[in-house]
């Protein structure tokens, strides 16, 4: 599954994002009055109950469509069904994970069996037609809201699940919500954390989220909503801003903010996550004194064990030292952050996390009524200094259109456009820039004074200079056709048929033919026509194509290809000007990728096991399902005046 269906399948990929979280919770939430409370900028229901210092957020100004993701996960419903899940797994593999990772699997599995088709209905996941979630987080804590339609079903869709893997929730309640736990803990741990999965339901939501013995009342209440925050997304223009400026659809919106994350580590008083790490240090400062205080007390009752060691030299001491050690806990044992928060380490720290403040998301087209269906989304890092981003601008070299364009549908395809002249110099601008400003914060200055000390441009420039003139380099397969050879180390594959290209692309392409050839002193020199006539490949090759291998000069282009559309597109080259156009693409055809992909991956196991592979019929309905994917990807990141971005393309048949 790939990013761009984050906002197709909100429900299903939130639950395996929350089943990663570990950690024990404690949150206090400030709460005013309705009629103290700030003027709403959104009457969206929802998004009262997200802190407007969320870390993260996803979701949207509107409701989504049901019949919009299914239009988005069609293609993949067959693949995530039939791979499996949870019932590949024998009876003895089951007992050793822990029971929240089965609850999600299960729950992920009867997801997928939902969006079986193009008329499925939401009635029995609770959802109804319209859609209304958000995943957010409360401090540290993900939360994930969704608002039912019909709870009694959203009841039964746990309780299938749960039956399918045989768990036995412990049960509670927080006001009117029944709340079901899962343990994080594998049932053979030693040492479990207590801390589980959490799935809540009331009559009008489900809430999954995460804690254990020491969620308290009050961050319970937050998390839950039983008390929403005095300032929410509903009271801020957050979510506005990013749709009008980016043009995202208003239902699928996302962002994770910088500035909330450095807010919190650097112990701003009104961040969320600053008040609930404080309180998770506490408690592991504490379970960590009640854990000394019981060997001292078990020492104290074994006296014999403590007696002096005639053999050991006397621990030399000082004015004033008993000879015992300093139990006085120093203020960074107090406190791991302590030297991110003082007064000069936060006022720096947040001036950089200005520079950079968030990372925003969203869709910026939708077309899933034709064939093909075609969705694009938008991720932006975003950064705050155009200058900088300008300077930056010089490191984007030279993509190929064939890597950059979805229709020439490739197995797969990757291009990286980097000025290599341009990256010693920006790297040295960079650090200059930094080491030439004076810091109050210690971590800071620490960090300035390894920078001169070991400046990471002067190996750069040595290693840039041999290969000066470089701009980019791509690789394309059109087609491929192998399989492995069984019983060859290392697995080399037989070729039966490939089409495939290697550009490097150089504004003096010439030296790095000199280059290889001083490289290669006992083999002949490759000597390539200057009228881009190509020449069969004069050095061995680790593995036999079936076909001539072809090396030409086009252009300022130096390209390696075999087969009739890579030909083509090599003698394309010959008339395009190598300008700087990109920084990176991807181009991708999941069903041909993924097919190759698990064939050699199948072939290696059937080579490998000893006893043969018991599973090869569940991999065989999960490799035929995957085969199905007719879905091309292209993905590009540049540089923009306005921060990193990075467009994906998907279409689908």
């Amino acid at each position: 599954m790939n990013k761009s269906r984050l906002f197709g399948s909100i429900a299903a990929i939130t639950l395996i994002a929350i089943g990663a979280y570990a950690g024990y919770l404690k949150y206090g939430t400030q709460v005013l009055s309705d009629q103290n409370q700030a003027s709403l900028v959104s009457d969206r229901e929802i998004l009262s109950y997200v802190p407007a210092d969320t870390l993260m957020f996803f979701g949207g100004l509107e409701t989504a469509s049901w019949q919009e993701i299914i239009g988005m996960m069609l293609s993949e419903a067959d693949w995530l069904h039939d791979a499996g899940w949870v019932q590949q797994l024998g009876a003895e593999q089951q007992a050793q994970l822990p029971p929240a990772v089965l609850m999600l699997s299960s729950m992920l599995g009867s997801y997928a069996q939902s969006l079986k088709n193009s008329t499925a209905d939401a009635a029995p996941l609770g959802w109804g037609q319209q859609v209304d979630a958000a995943l957010y987080t409360v401090g540290f804590l993900p939360v994930l809201r969704i608002k039912l339609a019909d709870a009694p079903a959203f009841i039964k869709y746990i309780n299938d699940a749960q039956q399918q893997v045989d768990l036995t929730p412990e049960l509670s309640a927080a006001g009117d919500i029944s709340i079901r736990a899962y343990s994080l803990d594998k049932p053979t741990a030693e040492e479990p954390s207590d801390t589980n999965l959490l799935i809540g339901t009331s009559s009008r939501y489900a809430i999954i989220t995460l804690g254990g013995k020491l969620l308290g009342g009050d961050i319970r209440d937050s998390v839950f909503g039983l008390k929403k925050p005095a300032s929410s997304l509903a009271h801020v223009s957050t979510l506005q801003d990013i749709k009008e400026k980016y043009h995202f659809h208003p239902a699928y919106i996302g962002y994770l903010s910088h500035r909330e994350i450095m807010n919190g580590l650097t112990g701003d008083v009104d961040s969320g996550l600053s008040r609930m790490l404080d309180t998770l240090f506490a408690q592991l400062a504490e379970a960590r004194a009640t854990a000394m205080e019981g060997i001292s007390t078990e020492e104290s009752q074994n006296p014999a064990d403590l007696a002096p060691d005639d053999t050991q030299e006397s621990r030399p001491t000082t004015p004033g030292d008993t000879g015992m050690a300093n139990t006085e806990t120093t203020t960074e044992q107090k406190h791991p952050l302590a030297a991110l928060r003082t007064a000069a380490c936060r006022s720096e720290l947040m001036l950089l996390a200005e520079l950079w403040p968030q990372t925003v998301f969203g869709y910026t087209k939708l077309e899933l009524t034709g064939n093909p269906k075609i969705m694009e989304t938008r991720t932006v890092v975003e950064n705050t200094d155009p200058a900088f981003m300008k300077s930056m601008q010089q490191l984007r070299g030279f993509v190929p259109a064939f890597v950059k364009n979805s229709a020439q549908k490739p197995m797969f395809g990757v291009a990286l456009g980097l000025n290599v002249d341009a990256l010693a110099p920006f790297i040295t601008a960079t650090v200059q820039s930094f080491i030439s400003k004076q810091y109050q914060c210690a971590f800071l200055a620490d960090l300035k004074t390894q920078l001169t000390q070991n400046n990471p441009a002067l190996m750069l420039g040595m290693v840039s200079g041999m290969i000066a003139g470089v701009q980019g380099f791509s690789a394309m397969i059109m087609d491929l056709d192998a399989d492995l050879i069984p019983g060859v180390e290392a697995a080399a594959p037989e070729i039966r048929n490939i089409d495939a290209l290697l550009t490097l692309t150089s504004t003096n392409p010439q030296s790095l033919v000199a280059l290889a050839n001083g490289m290669n002193p006992d083999m002949p020199p490759i000597q390539l026509p200057a009228d881009g006539s190509a020449v069969n490949f004069p050095l061995p090759l680790p593995i036999a194509l079936g076909k001539p291998l072809k090396l030409a000069l086009k252009g300022n282009h130096l390209v390696a290809f075999t087969g009739e559309i890579s030909s083509r597109l090599a003698n394309d080259l010959a008339t395009t000007a190598s300008s700087a156009n990109g920084f990176l693409a991807l181009n991708m055809d999941y069903g041909r990728y993924m097919k190759m992909l698990l064939k050699f991956s199948d072939q290696m196991t059937a080579e490998n096991s000893d006893p043969p592979d018991t599973n090869g019929e569940d991999k065989s309905q999960a490799l035929a399902a995957m085969e199905k994917l007719k879905m091309q990807m292209m993905e590009t990141v540049d540089i923009e005046t306005g921060g990193l971005v990075m467009d994906i393309n998907v279409t689908m048949d």
